[in-house]
């Protein structure tokens, strides 16, 4: 199965060629409701005044934030407002990742795997008390595995959103990521091998993990309509020079642009190489 990722041109290029991808704090993301759908984690139905739950969910809420790192995506690469919103106003591009290799569908290595990824989005976010009875409570900052007795705790602190995101089809990997204070610049954990990189979030600058992933799990990338390729009716030597730079890194990856498909509202997508060759031969 094939899902996508929505980026910037440099930041596109970058995963192209390092093989390795950002999972990022819920703290960075641009909802500022991430997360606030945790409450409680006592077993069962147990009885606490609503000012010690807020403190308990809270207090929850920033170690989820502080312990873990997502990557999102989606199902769908042409999704126009998307393009807008996350790739550089339709001058991005799109990758799209085979999240069936093992370190994306591990019980042992994710937190929420793919399988269980999937965003739940609601008018209402949920307020109450879980209905699970646990047995033991969930250890926040050692759950490096997906436990399936604590789902609705992983379902409140990852996956619900308000439904006025659903357009997004969002689909999300979890892993357990706590960093030391200075952390070397390579580490291995249970949840995987990630490089460490300063990075800016919102004008400070924090500790970003980028998974390494296997060779071979980038399967597609879409360049956008407005990258270039379309500039003087067709860019067929942009294209080309395109296509070698991320062929030169991942030779197997099936590489398109997108275009305005006719008579609709939708963007549709053509073989970059194919038809730059096309476009070269008539010339």
């Amino acid at each position: 199965m094939i899902l996508y990722k929505y980026l910037t041109y440099e930041v596109g290029y970058s995963i192209l060629e390092n093989n390795s991808i950002a999972f990022s704090s819920p703290e960075s993301f641009n909802d500022p409701f991430e997360s606030e759908a945790a409450c409680s984690f006592f077993p069962g139905k147990a009885k606490i005044n609503l000012s010690t739950q807020k403190k308990i969910r809270d207090a929850a809420v920033q170690q989820f934030k502080k312990s873990y790192g997502v990557l999102s995506l989606t199902r769908q690469p042409l999704n126009p407002l998307m393009w807008s919103h996350y790739a550089g106003e339709h001058t991005g591009m799109v990758i799209g990742i085979d999240v069936s290799e093992e370190c994306f569908t591990s019980e042992i290595e994710n937190t929420i795997p793919v399988q269980f990824g999937n965003v739940i989005y609601t008018h209402t976010k949920p307020s109450n008390l879980f209905l699970d009875t646990l047995s033991e409570k969930l250890n926040i900052t050692q759950s490096f595995s997906f436990d399936r007795d604590h789902i609705e705790t992983y379902q409140r602190a990852f996956l619900y959103k308000a439904s006025c995101w659903s357009y997004e089809e969002e689909v999300r990997i979890v892993k357990s990521i706590p960093l030391p204070l200075n952390p070397e610049k390579f580490i291995t954990l249970k949840s995987g091998n990630f490089k460490i990189i300063n990075a800016f979030s919102r004008c400070n600058l924090i500790d970003l993990p980028l998974f390494l992933m296997p060779k071979g799990v980038i399967k597609e990338v879409y360049i956008g309509l407005r990258s270039g390729i379309h500039d003087a009716e067709y860019n067929a030597e942009l294209s080309l020079e395109i296509v070698n730079t991320i062929r030169s890194s991942q030779p197997q990856t099936a590489i398109f642009g997108c275009k305005i498909k006719e008579n609709t509202w939708e963007l549709d997508r053509f073989d970059l190489e194919k038809e730059a060759l096309r476009q070269l031969g008539e010339t």
